[in-house]
């Protein structure tokens, strides 16, 4: 329960975590367009309002500066917040609506119409200031016909002294519209723009947006907690069920199934664990074939010396320099076990090392015999000349040592051919492979045969193992009537 209530705060913080990096992410380019639009919105709103003044003034006949509060007023629409509408001496100064975010409000911008001076606040009780504000200017005079033509100038975007009444702030300010009339300025409308948050569309747009994070929010959190609640439980029960059978394992229990859970990477664990558990219970087949081998390979000339020893005490056998010769015999052969016995587990210690130079293949093998007793011509060597190899030359030397004997004891006539090609050396001898032996090169693999054939069983396992410990690899097998032992070093060769 512990671990299950651990992986569910880990998968639950995980999950959210997640979830909540997404959710960051998407209120973050929120924010961005957000923060883009609101820089944006006052310049589209200034120039719709602009071009909708343009448009009422050429539609507009007859046209008179006192008219132009009237058309100002007709052109607003909910995204203009206010309007302030002065001379260009600020000798009178008239606001209508609010500021953008409708903290201040002046004379109902509705009711524009319905004023027809510019009486109304103290042209000398305004804040002054600069800002950066787009500017439009539009020309009306009478022609001889007296239809009123509007000039209309490119729109600029320029720093300009802004005069607002008090109360108000100069940045509130988005746009001007210079009005003249006969090409006398006559009426400057200052334009104030709706914030997103004031404008009412925008404002319930926000609102929305902001509600929907907040359950989306909650939403993730409640599917984390039931996601992580249903994969922790199912985890919990697949990781108890590996956990379990590692126990047993780990009791000696190697004959255990790992049964498959479903998720990829605990069948990859699961595999690894059964490859593992068989490997054990092979190792302790072997150890205790191991144990019972070399038992009765070390009490085989035991037994001998102590039936020629009793024979010799009850006079059955003539204690003279042949039961001496029989018996020195004998303890050759424990003393070849036992050193092969030796020697295996000193080539086997993981902290061994294998001390390589460079040494030509035909010296190797010829040192390698060298300590053999063999008659002549029972061994021919065929070794490709100038091959080099780089190895441990004694470890080397005993491997091909094993396996010649080995095959001098199945073949003592020959003929014995020892061949190369590149890094690979080839030992053939006439004979047959026992068929109930498939494991050559595993110590006392040789079993019963060995007690009634001599030897130790061991020359193969310790040949396979110097091969191992050099990158290289031993084989064995039977063609044509042959045995045929192959020694390939790979990579070794220079």
């Amino acid at each position: 329960m512990i671990l299950s209530r651990r992986q569910f705060i880990r998968t639950f913080t995980t999950v959210l975590g997640i979830a909540l990096v997404i959710l960051l992410f998407q209120i973050a380019g929120l924010l961005a367009a957000g923060f883009i639009t609101s820089h944006s919105w006052p310049k589209y709103v200034t120039r719709d309002y602009m071009a909708a003044i343009k448009e009422k003034i050429i539609e507009t006949e007859a046209i008179t500066p006192e008219m132009i509060m009237d058309i100002a007023g007709d052109a607003v629409d909910g995204q203009v917040s206010g309007l302030i509408l002065h001379a260009p001496d600020y000798s009178k100064v008239v606001f209508f609506g609010t500021t953008p975010k409708g903290d201040l409000k002046g004379n109902d911008i509705s009711g524009v119409s319905q004023l027809r001076s510019y009486a109304g606040l103290n042209p000398n009780n305004l804040n002054s200031g600069y800002k950066n504000i787009y500017i439009a200017t539009y020309d009306i005079y009478e022609s001889e016909d007296a239809i009123n033509l509007v000039y209309y100038d490119e729109l600029m975007y320029e720093n300009r002294e802004i005069r607002v009444p008090q109360g108000m702030n100069p940045n509130d300010v988005s746009g001007r519209i210079i009005i003249s009339y006969n090409n006398s300025e006559s009426v400057i409308i200052e334009v104030l723009v709706s914030t997103l948050g004031f404008y009412g569309p925008t404002r319930f747009f926000l609102d929305h947006m902001v509600t929907s994070i907040i359950s989306v929010l909650l939403v993730a959190i409640v599917v984390a907690m039931v996601s992580s609640f249903l994969y922790s439980r199912r985890n919990t029960r697949k990781i108890d069920a590996i956990k379990n059978t590692v126990s047993a394992l780990s009791h000696g229990k190697f004959d255990v199934e790992f049964k498959k859970t479903g998720v990829y990477e605990l069948d990859e664990i699961s595999d690894s664990l059964s490859s593992l558990a068989h490997t054990l219970e092979t190792n302790r087949k072997n150890r205790q074939e191991w144990v019972r081998s070399i038992g009765h390979d070390l009490n085989t000339p035991i037994t001998s010396m102590n039936l020629l020893l009793d024979g010799a005490r009850d006079g059955i056998f003539k204690v003279d320099e042949k039961l001496v010769d029989s018996i020195s015999d004998e303890c050759k052969v424990l003393s070849s076990r036992i050193d092969s016995i030796r020697y295996y587990s000193f080539i086997s210690d993981p902290d061994l090392v294998v001390e390589r130079s460079e040494i030509g293949l035909f010296d190797l093998v010829d040192d390698a015999l060298s300590s053999l007793k063999v008659k002549s011509g029972v061994i021919k060597l065929d070794i490709e000349e100038g091959c080099v190899l780089n190895v441990d030359q004694k470890l080397v030397e005993r491997a091909i040592k094993e396996v010649v004997a080995n095959a001098l004891h199945e073949a003592p006539d020959g003929p014995i051919v020892i061949s190369s090609h590149g890094a690979v050396i080839t030992i053939k001898n006439p004979g047959k492979l026992p068929s109930s032996v498939p494991q050559f090169f595993e110590p006392w693999s040789r079993g019963d045969l060995s007690r009634h054939e001599g030897g130790s069983g061991m020359g193969l396992p310790i040949t396979g193992k110097i091969m191992e410990l050099h990158g290289g690899s031993a084989s064995i097998s039977e063609t044509d009537g042959a045995v045929v032992v192959v020694l390939d070093f790979k990579i070794d060769k220079l």
